[in-house]
């Protein structure tokens, strides 16, 4: 048998013992525990000779929004991207977006064999309840294949 009281529940165990537990104690959250991604924020067909140009968020078609609101403040820690071929010439870079403007550190997708990665941001990017979102994409002349779908998700963790 058991029974709480107002900060505490006690439980009446064999031999007359009672064991008593503390309630109401802050709970302890883990160091990831506000980490989110948001997006994805997607490009079809990669273009060479870009420049800053927004990806759409959660579709490819021209009419799709190129941000996500954000439902609290936090900070940009990274970028999880993905490629439907990896770039085999040229460069191309994209960089998280606050408000529009690019910030934080710029993620080469450069002439590797790699199709997906997970970067951090060495500084993170603040933003506010209710700042846009988004991702810009910058390619060189050269960047090839053109026929390359990219998708990236941010990873924000949101303040307390």
């Amino acid at each position: 048998m058991s029974r709480a009281t107002s900060n505490q529940l006690i439980e009446n165990l064999d031999n007359n013992a009672k064991r008593t537990t503390p309630t109401g104690a802050p709970a302890v959250e883990s160091d990831t525990a506000r980490i989110r991604t948001i997006g994805s924020f997607r490009q079809d067909n990669v273009a060479a000779n870009q420049s800053g140009v927004a990806l759409t968020y959660q579709g490819i078609d021209a009419t799709a929004p190129t941000s996500a609101v954000a439902p609290r403040a936090g900070k940009i820690v990274g970028m999880s991207w993905l490629l439907s071929a990896a770039i085999t010439a040229g460069v191309a870079t994209i960089k998280a977006t606050v408000g529009g403007t690019a910030s934080g550190d710029a993620e080469s997708l450069v002439s590797t064999a790699t199709t997906a990665a997970v970067v951090d941001q060495s500084t993170e990017i603040s933003f506010a309840e209710g700042d846009k979102l988004g991702v810009k994409v910058t390619t060189d002349g050269s960047a090839s294949p053109t026929t390359s779908e990219l998708s990236v998700e941010l990873i924000v963790r949101f303040d307390p």
